[in-house]
């Protein structure tokens, strides 16, 4: 049997409020020539039989115990076959039926990553990222995790790398960048709620300087080096980011500094920590 074009990757533990509107979203695309992997974590609720009430036959679900999300992620990708690979969280979905068949039809080549928009959905309202129409995002940041289709050559050499414990995704996703060229695409790819491993483990400043931490050790991983000033501007966006905006509410604080007079690091700021 040829390889699908596509892998959808879900992982999931305890998610049996979500796990649902992951599956429709995806079951119902008008676009066929994809697989849509379940790696879930031996979830103790009635994740596993919610998935298997929806199945199709595009899909495979395992179950087995991991060490977290990067670690099952990284089952997906040992499982997939797909040229391309996107990972699709649990309560993540495909905004329309046509999302695939748009954003697939669009791919020249095999070697390019791709990337699309997200919408991303919290309390204080939704967002795009980037917004549409965006011209050379990509030079400056790097795409959302779950806006991303991964080329299978890349997969093939790399994995998440587990000693990140919150912030892997990043990790992987900057070796991405230094690896292949990426274009966007200019279609909403997912619709995605704030959450998960990076905006939920640590009270907020608490979690902001481990964030930042991690940050730096990618870059140096990386980079080999950082200096005083990089450090200082990660530490700054985390608190920024993680503390004060989760404290006060992005709106609040991009208020107040727009109302201050300094629109243009209002403007950079507001970018930047809506940023995932």
């Amino acid at each position: 049997m040829p390889a699908p074009l596509l892998t959808i990757i879900t992982v999931v533990l305890n998610g049996e409020t979500e796990i649902a509107q992951t599956i429709k979203s995806v079951r119902s695309q008008t676009f066929r020539d994809f697989e849509h992997l379940i790696i879930d974590g031996k979830s103790s609720d009635r994740t596993i039989k919610i998935a298997e009430s929806l199945s199709y036959e595009n899909l495979e679900i395992t179950s087995q115990k991991d060490t977290g999300i990067y670690d099952a992620m990284n089952t997906g990708i040992d499982h997939g076959k797909g040229d391309f690979c996107l990972f699709l969280n649990c309560g993540d979905i495909l905004p329309s039926e046509e999302t695939l068949e748009r954003m697939v039809a669009k791919i020249e080549e095999k070697e390019v990553a791709v990337f699309g928009s997200v919408r991303i959905k919290s309390s204080a309202g939704s967002w795009y990222y980037p917004p549409l129409e965006t011209v050379g995002f990509h030079r400056e940041f790097l795409p959302h995790h779950q806006s991303v289709l991964y080329p299978r050559s890349f997969l093939n050499r790399n994995k998440y790398d587990l000693d990140f414990k919150i912030q892997a995704d990043i990790d992987f996703t900057t070796r991405l960048k230094r690896e292949y060229e990426i274009r966007y695409l200019n279609e909403l790819l997912v619709v995605s709620t704030l959450g998960g491993t990076t905006v939920a483990i640590f009270p907020y400043f608490e979690k902001a300087m481990k964030l930042a931490a991690e940050l730096v050790s990618i870059k140096i991983k990386i980079d080999g080096q950082i200096s005083s000033f990089g450090k200082l501007k990660i530490y700054t966006n985390q608190f920024l980011k993680h503390g004060i905006c989760k404290f006060l509410g992005t709106n609040s604080l991009f208020r107040t500094m727009r109302w201050s007079g300094k629109r243009a690091l209002a403007r950079s700021t507001y970018n930047e920590t809506l940023s995932p």
